[in-house]
């Protein structure tokens, strides 16, 4: 094969495999300056559009983190989880940021708290876990709360009300992330206990000591909290 060939080739591959991981860019949005710069180049919502099932369906002042690490603040937002977009209200319309641009959003609800959620293909990597998560604890082992959009079969429906009722819902689960580690959490204690390897012993004797249940969730809270401490890794409660 000619130089030529090559040349052409390489030049192929370069510009799919471009095309490929362009979504997953770190330097996404960087080159421009203001917040304002970066929101406006974001696609805009079609005015009328309703196919969209939302994690909150109230507006929620918040702040939002592109994978580049560029952190946008003061904007009201909520998450379409159907189609994995957070939407920004920005200037009379609607802006949409789709999952592969987010590192991570928050917003504080209506009692004051702040609600942090992360993008689950960044910190579960090598899990087959997709969307995101409301992260209830950091730390080496993190505690994560997912929501996956379910549209409920209509044999789950009785008839005549198919119609009338709201028939999807938003699936909400209890993971334990550790690494390359993931656990959905259940109420199989020693399931759960095998998480912990070398440190099992030592949980359940804590569980024990302290009239724990795994499936509540500020007794989850302190298992985690306590394992984390166990292998002196600072963590954020």
């Amino acid at each position: 094969m000619s130089m030529k060939n090559w040349i052409l080739q390489g030049l192929l591959l370069f510009l799919f495999t471009s095309g490929i991981f362009s979504q997953w860019s770190p330097n996404d949005f960087t080159i421009l300056g203001t917040p304002y710069e970066v929101i406006v180049n974001f696609e805009t919502k079609e005015t009328g559009y309703n196919e969209s099932y939302y994690l909150d369906d109230q507006w929620h002042n918040g702040s939002f983190t592109l994978i580049s690490d560029r952190t946008i603040k003061n904007y009201p937002v909520k998450y379409d989880l159907k189609s994995n977009n957070l939407e920004i209200q920005f200037s009379g319309e609607v802006k949409l940021l789709d999952l592969y641009r987010i590192k991570e959003f928050s917003w504080v609800d209506d009692a004051g708290v702040n609600q942090r959620y992360v993008n689950l293909n960044l910190i579960a990597a090598d899990s087959k876990l997709f969307g995101i998560a409301q992260l209830l604890y950091e730390g080496k082992v993190k505690l994560l709360k997912t929501f996956s959009y379910r549209p409920k079969p209509e044999s789950d429906i009785k008839y005549g009300a198919y119609g009338a009722i709201d028939h999807n819902y938003i699936q909400e689960d209890l993971y334990l992330v550790e690494g390359k580690k993931t656990m959905l959490v259940g109420n199989n204690k020693k399931k759960f206990m095998r998480f912990f390897e070398d440190y099992s012993s030592a949980i359940m004797t804590f569980i024990k000591s302290n009239s724990l249940k795994i499936n509540k969730m500020p007794d989850l809270k302190m298992i985690v909290e306590y394992y984390n401490s166990l292998i002196n890794t600072v963590f954020i409660s």
